[in-house]
């Protein structure tokens, strides 16, 4: 009901803030959508990614938060195999918990096959080639997330990370600083875009 899918909205505003607090509300507003309508997929799989962010983000233990999470996304498919925002965040567990790359690859395509316009799943896709040394690749797959989503700020931090990494820090000052525009409380796009102003010799504006 539209209740519930307010709900999943709010926890979707606050989960692309990626702060500790933020992700923190995100998990929450996700948790009260998935009381509201049990049968809900998609709080589910908000929820998952919620729990997986804060690990990567916020510091908080994988023990603890992991297993949550992978039960979440489980609990989504199995509500909906067809659910592209599942599968790309199990994606990003079987990658960075599991070290299961194969698995990571077979479920960011099939979230991408399932939903093309999801940019999360491209996002998530972009990172995984990005991690493995695949910069051009990463490249082209944030691109394409930034086409889908052009406000958010974890895409053109994470393109930003790219372009550091591809060294081109031209590109990457310029889609780093819109980043920290959007919002000016995301340490890892202030991180990123010292490193962009490092490989420019800017020290000061690194520093």
């Amino acid at each position: 009901d539209l209740a519930t899918y307010e709900l999943y909205l709010e926890g979707r505003y606050f989960l692309g803030r990626r702060t500790a607090d933020d992700l923190r509300r995100a998990a929450g507003y996700f948790e009260q959508a998935a009381a509201r309508d049990p049968a809900y997929a998609p709080a589910y799989a908000g929820l998952a990614d919620a729990r997986v962010l804060l690990v990567l983000l916020a510091d908080a233990a994988p023990r603890e938060e992991v297993p949550l999470a992978r039960s979440a996304a489980v609990a989504a498919i199995r509500l909906d195999s067809t659910l592209a925002e599942a599968h790309a965040t199990l994606g990003v567990i079987r990658e960075g918990f599991d070290w299961d790359a194969r698995g990571a690859d077979e479920e960011f395509a099939l979230a991408v096959a399932l939903d093309p316009s999801y940019a999360t799943a491209h996002l998530y896709r972009g990172i995984n080639l990005l991690n493995r040394g695949r910069f051009d690749d990463a490249v082209a797959e944030l691109t394409r997330a930034r086409t889908l989503d052009p406000l958010s700020a974890p895409v053109r931090m994470q393109l930003g990370r790219a372009y550091v990494s591809a060294h081109r820090p031209s590109e990457a000052v310029a889609v780093l600083r819109s980043a920290v525009e959007l919002n000016p409380q995301f340490a890892a796009a202030h991180v990123q875009l010292g490193e962009a102003y490092l490989q420019q010799g800017k020290d000061a504006e690194a520093l």
